[in-house]
Formats: C-alpha cells, structure tokens, sequence
C-alpha cells in the first residue's frame, strides 16, 4: 500500500524485565522513561516515554492470570510470548491512535469497547482483540475529558524527542481494511507492507538537531546511536 499520513497516538513495547527495557532505551537513544502507574483490574502497569507528540508505553504484566481475562492484558501476553519467541526481554508489539468519539468508531469496526484507568488517567479503548490478531492494525482510544496527553509530561532525557515520524507494519495481503478510514490523519509516514508476517518492524522518532531514534521488531529498544 501506498504511504499514509496517520495520527499514531503511542506505541507499545511489551517487556517481561522493566529495568533491564528502560535502561536499554536510555543507553541506546538517550530517551528516558518515567513511571506510569498500575492499570486497576487489568493485571498490567506501564512506564511512559513522552516525546512531545505521542509517547513510547512500555508495558508490563505484573498478574497473568487477571490479564487473561481483559483485551488489554491479552494484549500484554500476546506482546510476551512475542518476545519469548524471540529469546527477548521485550517487543515492540501495538500502535494505538486517539479519536474523540470512540462508539461509532466501536460500531463502524465491529469492536468491542472496554474501559482503563490508572493513577486518575482514563480512557476508552476499541480494536484491542483486532490488533493482537493482527498487530498492524492499530486500536482506537478516547481519553477522558479532564486527561492530559502523557506525551506532553515534562522529562529529562538526554535529547529532544519531536515525535513519531514514521511507522512500519507488516500485515497479511488478506487483512481486511475496515478500520483504515477511521484513523485519523496526521503526521506520521504509516508504511503497511503486505508479508506473510504480522506486527510493527519499525518506528522513527525525531529528535530536534539529530538524526532520528530507530527502533525495530530486532531491537525494540532502539539502535545505538
């Protein structure tokens, strides 16, 4: 397919070893990871990395046998057993997008709506199921009205991150497109690459005055710059 200009609100890297991920993408990229907070009854806890426009989520499942039982926590599994396969300590996994009104976007899908909440930050989430079938498919959220972007939280890393420029995907030539229309545009280059493989292989993010923070399915955690 064609290149898309497509809003990509975060992106997710799924890690069994929350130090050992942090440090890595801090020693890697010099980008630094603040903590998140625990999602209430989904058997997961995340770090964020704000870069401005967008954030990095870096996702842990603390509890597997709450996570089997919520989308998101499948979702933290499936990103698991990725980076098992790997013999890795993570996976870059999930892409989400934000819309401000996620029930017809739940209607027009034919997805499932849930809620997650975590340190006074909420939100709605659809597509969730959808995207570890198919991690090139992104899932839709909707924040709370009084929520701030977590892109936007002030942090001490050692560049100046501006953002997601570009995302890769691999995806199966049979995959259907159903939740293509309903991503909003935006700034980010969204590469779909028809494979017999599915899930993310790459991201970009810009940092002001330098070349750009590249991580990939073989190095989630970025390439040493």
């Amino acid at each position: 397919m064609s290149p898309r200009r497509l809003l990509v609100d975060h992106v997710l890297i799924v890690t069994h070893d929350p130090k050992s991920t942090i440090g890595g993408l801090y020693e890697r990229t010099g980008l630094r990871a603040l903590s998140g907070g625990e999602h209430v009854g989904l058997g997961t806890r995340n770090h964020i990395v704000p870069l401005g426009n967008g954030f990095l989520e870096i996702v842990e499942v603390h509890d597997k046998a709450l996570a089997r039982h919520n989308a998101f926590g499948r979702l933290g599994l499936a990103g698991l057993a990725n980076a098992i396969a790997r013999g890795a300590p993570d996976s870059l996994f999930a892409w989400s997008t934000a819309v401000p009104d996620i029930a017809p976007v739940a209607e027009r899908t034919g997805t499932e709506i849930m809620a997650l909440t975590r340190a006074g930050v909420s939100a709605m989430l659809c597509g969730i199921d959808q995207a570890i079938d198919d991690p090139s498919r992104p899932f839709f959220l909707q924040r709370g009205p009084d929520d701030a972007n977590p892109g936007a939280r002030p942090t001490a890393h050692a560049v100046e991150p501006i953002g997601f420029t570009r995302l890769d995907a691999t995806r199966s030539s049979a995959a259907p497109e159903v939740w293509l229309p309903n991503v909003p545009s935006g700034s980010v280059t969204v590469n779909l690459l028809d494979d017999n493989r599915r899930g993310l292989t790459r991201v970009e993010i810009g940092i002001r005055g330098a070349d750009p923070v590249v991580l990939t399915a073989e190095q989630p955690t970025g390439i040493a710059r």
